[in-house]
């Protein structure tokens, strides 16, 4: 009857200290880009450490191959604050232009998703003859002090969520700004 109790207090042990492991690092700020691997600080790697310790005894029968597995399922799903090391691929993209038609007027991006870690990619055309001002509102897109000025074959890139949300003006009527947004699910 000791045995089972002790059996017990493992098991139990091994949940409290993996989901104390989990906790700990859903709670450290991330401190990478969605593009970098992410690093485990000292004291949640000791943590796992301490967690992969008292496993080793699998093989004393104190832990069962259903809370190894429970185990392994969790840290390999552990996630901090939201990143993931790598932001994948995308299957596709979409690309567009917007013509300045007349001086000082804004012109909005069409509705397009921009999926997490992905940017929008907005040149000005080669051949412009005149400068694209790109702005986050209409109006900021026709104030000098607010725009960003995009000079012929010139690239920005912005992290927005939708490509609504940039616009743009000029001081040349018919020049253009082209525009490509990585895209997931797409095929």
């Amino acid at each position: 009857m000791a045995t089972n109790t002790a059996k017990a207090g493992v098991a139990i042990g091994t949940a409290a200290a993996i989901a104390a492991a989990i906790a700990l690092i859903k709670t450290q700020p991330a401190h990478a880009a969605p593009d970098q691997i992410i690093g485990l600080d000292d004291a949640t790697m000791n943590l796992l450490c301490a967690i992969a310790q008292g496993v080793s005894n699998l093989e004393e029968g104190q832990l069962s191959k259903a809370d190894i597995q429970k185990l392994a399922d969790a840290i390999q799903t552990m996630t901090v604050s939201g990143v993931i090391g790598v932001v994948p691929n995308t299957e596709s993209i979409i690309a567009g232009r917007v013509q300045i038609a007349a001086l000082n007027t804004a012109y909005g991006f069409p509705d397009i998703a921009v999926p997490d870690g992905m940017s929008v990619a907005i040149k000005g055309w080669p051949t412009n003859a005149g400068l694209i001002y790109v702005g986050s509102t209409a109006a900021t897109c026709t104030n000098i002090n607010q725009i960003w000025p995009l000079l012929p074959n010139e690239i920005v890139w912005f992290k927005v969520k939708n490509t609504k949300k940039l616009h743009i003006s000029g001081n040349a009527v018919g020049d253009w700004a082209v525009f490509t947004v990585e895209q997931r699910g797409r095929r």
